[in-house]
């Protein structure tokens, strides 16, 4: 009597971040500032169950820029941004081998990406990226620069009529 056993090897295995399959056990990824950013490759979607968050910290008013990269031919998948209680902020669902999320002026506080695949794809292979920076360091100075205290003050002259005499003035 014969036996023949065939072995797939087909299967994904779960990340070393698994498992992050909620906001409870997402993964924390600490606080996103100016010199802080977070980048993670050789990730998955294991199973069609399998969605990936992922936990940070803004300390202030942010720019924040959220990506993943992935071949959709194996597996599309998509992205969202999340607060603090679940709620949908922005999303990013396409075709292509990239999802990207950037929002400018965020607020401080807690946040979540959530990974998944779309159609309840997986994926044998993901990287991530996240990165904020001060929305408060954006401001360019302006031709009056430095007026930042009374003692600085520019001397406008006077001002007759409607004179436009802060033009050049970026005030922030």
């Amino acid at each position: 009597r014969y036996s023949i056993t065939a072995n797939s090897n087909t299967d994904i295995q779960p990340d070393y971040f698994e498992s992050n399959d909620s906001i409870l056990d997402a993964t924390r990824i600490g606080i996103l500032a100016n010199a802080q950013a977070f980048e993670a490759e050789s990730l998955t979607i294991h199973s069609n169950k399998d969605d990936d968050y992922f936990q940070f910290e803004l300390t202030e008013t942010s720019n924040l820029n959220l990506g993943i990269t992935f071949d959709a031919q194996k597996g599309d998948l998509d992205l969202e941004l999340l607060d603090q209680f679940g709620n949908l902020i922005d999303s990013s669902a396409s075709t292509l081998d990239s999802e990207s999320i950037t929002v400018e002026e965020l607020g401080s506080g807690t946040y979540f990406g959530r990974v998944f695949g779309y159609g309840d794809a997986t994926s044998d292979g993901y990287a991530i990226s996240a990165s904020a920076e001060s929305a408060l360091t954006q401001f360019q100075t302006d031709a009056y620069e430095k007026n930042d205290s009374i003692g600085d003050a520019y001397n406008l002259g006077l001002i007759q009529g409607a004179v436009d005499a802060v033009a050049q003035a970026n005030l922030h």
